[in-house]
């Protein structure tokens, strides 16, 4: 069985990460890693899920149909957020376009944009809950739909996880937005100054510590 969290961008999916990573599952967020793009097409490398117990963000929102298949048992979570909130969320972190090829086309395919527009990104926030939705109909027990910016935690994913309740605050976690135009320009200093490089490998050492990246 695997844990695959269906929900968009900004709606709380890497504090899903982090929670799934607590109870002790191989957690990977955001896997770019296993997405390729071949003459405009996106696909999906099996051999790279195979490292990890639960997946969370974009490309496992695109292709949650295709896991069901390929990983049946598997449990789905559906993170949602209030939708003002998410747009405002969304238009600071989707200004412009991403440098990766896969990434544009990943954001083309979910939102019809590479870059924040209002009204193509609300139409896609009702279309993906109303698919995910559908699609899960009458499979209650697949399909755990997840407000934590809302207040949803612990209680309500351990219960469809049939996990203890840990002894810890339920984590909210929040990526930096690395394209808005301040992160860049402290992005350029750091990479003169050699930081960049350093930071990295400081961060990686930390996931892998933290178990949310192979070969700790």
């Amino acid at each position: 069985m695997k844990i695959f969290c269906v929900g968009l961008s900004r709606t709380g999916t890497l504090s899903l990460a982090d929670a799934l990573h607590i109870l002790g599952y191989r957690v990977i967020h955001y896997p770019m890693n296993v997405l390729s793009c071949k003459d405009g097409k996106l696909f999906l490398q099996w051999e790279g899920m195979e490292k990890y117990d639960a997946c969370a963000d974009t490309p496992i929102a695109r292709f949650y149909k295709q896991l069901d298949k390929r990983y049946p048992g598997s449990k789905f979570i559906l993170t949602v957020r209030n939708e003002a909130d998410w747009l405002g969320s969304c238009e600071k972190f989707f200004r412009t376009p991403a440098p990766e090829e896969a990434v544009n086309q990943l954001r083309s395919e979910i939102y019809s944009t590479a870059v924040f527009d209002q009204k193509k990104f609300g139409e896609a926030y009702h279309r993906h809950q109303q698919d995910v939705l559908a699609y899960f109909g009458g499979r209650k027990d697949d399909l755990c739909v997840l407000n934590i910016c809302g207040g949803d935690g612990w209680s309500k994913l351990c219960r469809f996880l049939n996990k203890p309740v840990p002894d810890k605050p339920f984590p909210l976690s929040h990526r930096v937005n690395w394209d808005s135009p301040i992160e860049k320009k402290v992005k350029q200093v750091m990479k003169k100054t050699g930081l960049h490089s350093l930071t990295k490998s400081l961060k990686t050492y930390m996931k892998r510590k933290r178990g949310r990246l192979p070969g700790s």
